[in-house]
């Protein structure tokens, strides 16, 4: 009978776990042939082995961030969709669904004029009036709605009784209205959505003109407060239209310096905070105008009150007229130096960050200077 004692494993005393798995991984590794298969293993480790390649490959690169000018072009779009996608669950007839339709489709509508400097001009304006089209859809219920907030403003006590009687028909006349806009929306809500998509479309392609955002963003503001100082140069209390005009220029300076505010570190909350007050303040004479007009023609109106309605709408329309004209040149002045600081600080950056003539010619030679000295 054979007694020798069994054969003993390989010794591995002193050496850790994780060394001798070390070890074996190493060797493993070595092994691994040119078709992924390690020598003298089975071809079936091979599928294993390429799916921790595959996990050590690396990340795919992130998307580039989207230029911030036509981000927030289609932020624009986006919002004009959105209003008009709650049209469709507001309840009644969408009074405030179809004032925040309108007031995102006005925004959209006065970014096109400073966005004409990066797309074509054709482009902007065939999208001004296809939008345009679709805001005069809701005109009528704007004109009756503004003179009903003018109206409730006038103090008369005199008169109130009268006025709130002819006012109740009025509101009568106004609900009806409203509803025959929402349903006027909504029966042309695929075309809108068509009109609003061809603008998205072409931002999205990006725009025809190269400009850095600092310098769309001053030029755009540039020449909406230049619209504004030509409008206040013809400034007239007595002239309507002159002074509506320059409610439109207002307007558009505050639209725009919404859109590039913050765009490449340009600031234009001081130019946006007054041509908001000048739309504001010049927005109230356009409503007391309109509402002279239409109440010319209120001939349901008892006429001791429509005379006195009359009467109170014109004081405080030449009142405020008066007073715009004289401020409106200060105003004009405040803007004018609001774009010129901020065009200044502009070319103090840009001048420190172009590069010093012969700087660069003048490191390579340094060397071969100092190998001749």
């Amino acid at each position: 009978m054979n007694t020798e004692p069994p054969e003993a494993p390989p010794a591995t005393e002193g050496v850790p776990i994780a060394d001798a798995g070390a070890d074996a991984n190493e060797a493993a590794t070595s092994a691994i042939s040119a078709d992924g298969a390690t020598a003298g293993s089975p071809v079936e480790h091979g599928p294993q082995l390429t799916e921790l390649t595959e996990l050590a490959e690396p990340p795919e690169p992130p998307e580039p961030p989207e230029p911030p000018i036509r981000a927030r072009s289609l932020a624009l779009v986006d919002a004009s969709r959105a209003r008009l996608e709650e049209l469709l669950v507001a309840p009644g007839h969408g009074a405030e669904a179809i004032h925040d339709f309108r007031v995102a489709l006005r925004r959209l509508r006065s970014a096109l004029r400073p966005l004409a400097l990066i797309h074509s001009r054709g482009f902007t304006r065939r999208a001004g009036a296809a939008l345009r089209a679709i805001a005069d859809l809701t005109g009528e219920l704007r004109d009756e709605e503004v003179l009903r907030e003018t109206l409730t403003e006038l103090e008369l006590p005199e008169a109130r009784e009268a006025i709130s009687t002819w006012m109740r028909g009025r509101a009568r006349r106004e609900e009806g209205l409203r509803g025959r806009v929402h349903k006027r929306l909504l029966d042309r809500r695929a075309d809108i959505e068509a009109q609003l998509e061809t603008v998205r479309a072409r931002f999205v392609e990006g725009p025809e003109t190269t400009m850095s955002d600092a310098e769309f963003a001053i030029e755009a503001l540039r020449k909406a407060i230049d619209k504004v100082a030509l409008r206040a140069a013809d400034a007239n209390v007595d002239d309507v239209a002159s002074m509506h005009k320059i409610r439109i220029a207002a307007k558009l300076t505050r639209y725009t310096a919404e859109l590039v505010d913050g765009l490449a570190d340009v600031g234009a909350k001081k130019p946006m905070k007054l041509a908001t007050k000048l739309q504001k303040n010049y927005g109230r004479l356009h409503d007391l105008d309109e509402a002279l007009i239409r109440m010319e023609r209120a001939r349901g109106l008892e006429p001791r009150a429509r005379l006195a309605v009359m009467k109170a709408l014109g004081q405080e329309r030449d009142a405020l007229a008066e007073r715009l004209v004289a401020e409106v040149h200060a105003d004009v002045t405040t803007l004018q130096d609001a774009i010129a600081r901020t065009t200044a600080v502009f070319e103090r950056r840009r001048e420190r960050e172009r590069p010093v003539e012969g700087e660069a010619t003048s490191r390579t030679e340094e060397p071969e200077r100092r190998e001749g000295e």
